[in-house]
C-alpha cells in the first residue's frame, strides 16, 4: 500500500467531464487505487486522467454508468470501494470522516456501505427544494464482496443480503457529496432521456408494476412530489422547471412499464 494512503479502490466513468474532472480526482487522492473509464471523450478528460487514475479504461459509450460499474469492479484491488460520478466532489471534511472512521469500517465484518450526505447543484447554484435538492443520501464507501453492483439504471447499486450500511450524518457544515449535477437545462434534459431508453424495464425487470389509473394520476404525483413535498417552491423558476420536467419523467415511465405489462400478458 502507498505510504498515507488508504487501501480503498475508486471508480469513475466519464465522458467529456474536463471541466470537473480534476477536483473530482483531487478529492479522492487519499485513496490507493483510482481506476478511470472514459466513454469516448473529445475533450481533455483523458489527458487529466493520466495525471491522476492508476488505470484507465476505454468503453464504448453506454446509457448509463451502472452498467460500467457491474465490470469494473471485478478488477479492482481493493475491496473497499468508493464509486463517484466525474462531477461528483468529496468535500474536505467528509474526507477526513472516511479517513478517521475507516478503520473501524473495515474492522466491522457486517459493515457493508457508508451513505453520506449529499448536494445538489444546478447551474452551480445549490439546490434547496425538488427531489433533487436538499440534502440527500448517497451510498459512497462500500465493501464489494457485501455489494451489489448491476447493469441497472438508478437501481443497480445496493447492499447484499445479510449486511448493513451506517450514515455519515450531515453536521450543517460542508461535510457533503458536492455533486455538481447540470450546468444547462441542454444537458439535464439529454441526459434524462438517455436514461429513459432503459429506465421502465429496469424497474419492471425490479418488480415495479403499475395500473392505468396510477399512470393518469403520476402526472400530478410527481409533481406534488417534487415541487410541494420536497420544497422544490424554494428554488423559484428552476424548482418550478425541475418539478415540470419530473411529472414528465414518471409519466413517460409509468407508460413505458404499462405497455411491457400488457406485452407480456399478451405472451
Amino acid at each position: 500500500m502507498t505510504t498515507g494512503k488508504l487501501p480503498i479502490s475508486v471508480m469513475i466513468v466519464g465522458f467529456n467531464e474536463a471541466p470537473l474532472l480534476k477536483a473530482c480526482f483531487e478529492s479522492v487522492s487519499f485513496c490507493e487505487e483510482i481506476v478511470y473509464t472514459d466513454l469516448g471523450s473529445s475533450d481533455e478528460s483523458m489527458d487529466i486522467a493520466h495525471s491522476f487514475a492508476s488505470t484507465i479504461y476505454r468503453r464504448q459509450k453506454v446509457p448509463s454508468c451502472e452498467m460500467i460499474q457491474a465490470e469494473v469492479v471485478h478488477y479492482l484491488k481493493n475491496n473497499w470501494v468508493i464509486f463517484i460520478d466525474p462531477d461528483e466532489v468529496l468535500d474536505v471534511s467528509l474526507a477526513d470522516m472516511i479517513r478517521t472512521n475507516f478503520q473501524r469500517y473495515s474492522s466491522d465484518p457486517l459493515l457493508g456501505a457508508v451513505m453520506v450526505p449529499w448536494q445538489f447543484y444546478f447551474k452551480k447554484i445549490k439546490l434547496s427544494g425538488t427531489v433533487w435538492g436538499g440534502i440527500n443520501k448517497k451510498y459512497l464507501l462500500v465493501n464489494r464482496v457485501r455489494f451489489v453492483f448491476s447493469p441497472v439504471v438508478h437501481y443497480g447499486r445496493k447492499l447484499a443480503a445479510g449486511y448493513r450500511s451506517e450514515d455519515i450524518q450531515f453536521d450543517g457544515s460542508q461535510n457533503v457529496l458536492h455533486h455538481y449535477w447540470m450546468n444547462s437545462y441542454k444537458v439535464f434534459v439529454r441526459k434524462h432521456r438517455r436514461y429513459l431508453k432503459n429506465e421502465a424495464t429496469d424497474q419492471y425487470n425490479e418488480g415495479a408494476r403499475t395500473c392505468k389509473k396510477a399512470m393518469l394520476l403520476t402526472p400530478f404525483t410527481a409533481f406534488k412530489e417534487s415541487f410541494f413535498n420536497k420544497k422544490g417552491y424554494k428554488d423559484g423558476l428552476t424548482g418550478l422547471t425541475l418539478s415540470l420536467f419530473w411529472s414528465y419523467y414518471k409519466t413517460h415511465i409509468a407508460i413505458g412499464l404499462l405497455k411491457i405489462q400488457q406485452a407480456t400478458k399478451k405472451k
